[in-house]
């Protein structure tokens, strides 16, 4: 898999797109965990930065 990720910062506000790309089998799979992905993926916004540190661990 492959992503594509635009931070882009208006002021204090910080807008976040990640476009990822995906194999067909990876895709595959993508569709059977769809649901505990995007839980994962919204409960990563909760978690409060300590530090630019965390912010990149979140990214990749």
């Amino acid at each position: 898999m492959r992503n594509a990720i635009e931070i882009k910062a208006e002021g204090e506000e910080l807008h976040y797109q990640r476009e990822p790309f995906w194999n067909d089998e990876q895709f595959s799979k993508l569709l059977e965990l769809k649901e505990e992905i995007e839980t994962k993926e919204i409960d990563s916004f909760k978690k409060p930065w300590k530090d630019t540190t965390d912010m990149l661990l979140i990214i990749r």
